[in-house]
């Protein structure tokens, strides 16, 4: 039998392990560095998509803001004007009533005083005897702005319960009158009690 010696020494096999987990983790921290690229990429569009946005957004605020600035003015002269016209409006009610009160009999007094429309007062008065009422329209007409009086009914109160005889109640008038009066002129003499 033949013996062969092998004189060369014998290679060792190497150890590829610690090449391949070497070359794992590249792979690993390649991949994640792909993926983190991708993502920043991503939120990079997102947020100029955002400042886009915003951007629009910010242009249509201006634009609401201009044309609510010019609807602000709108409004704020057409309330100029209607304050103004208001003001025209406004009738002193003190220097009409204070006139017509003076023009009472002694026991005549008001139920009621309201404005109908502009320049028109209607007003109940209640009196004692018939003819008061026709002398108290007669005083209204004579006064300086006053343009027309109409009486509109006469009435007297209902007669009380039978506790008190008929015969000793005296019923009072109750008068209505429509009185037509110019403004301008009582707001004068509105102007003229306020001197």
């Amino acid at each position: 039998m033949t013996v062969e010696i092998n004189l060369l020494e014998q290679r060792e096999r190497k150890n590829l392990r610690p090449s391949i987990i070497l070359g794992g983790f590249i792979l690993i921290i390649l991949m994640m560095g792909a993926y983190f690229y991708h993502q920043h990429h991503q939120l990079k569009a997102k947020t100029q998509h955002v400042e886009e946005q915003i951007a629009e957004v910010m242009a249509e605020q201006d634009k609401l803001a201009e044309a609510e600035t010019g609807n602000v003015e709108a409004s704020r002269e057409d309330l100029t004007t209607r304050l103004a016209h208001l003001e025209d409006a406004v009738i002193p009610a003190l220097p009409l009533l204070e006139s017509f009160v003076a023009s009472l009999p002694e026991r005549g007094f008001f139920d009621a005083y309201r404005f109908e429309e502009p320049g028109t007062v209607e007003v109940v008065v209640r009196f004692d005897m018939m003819q008061e009422a026709a002398a108290y329209a007669s005083r209204l007409k004579d006064k300086p702005f006053v343009q027309s009086v109409e009486v509109s009914r006469v009435t007297t109160d209902d007669v009380p319960s039978a506790e008190v005889p008929s015969s000793d109640y005296l019923p009072r008038y109750i008068a209505e009158y429509q009185v037509r009066f110019d403004p301008d002129d009582v707001k004068e003499v509105g102007a003229k009690n306020d001197a």
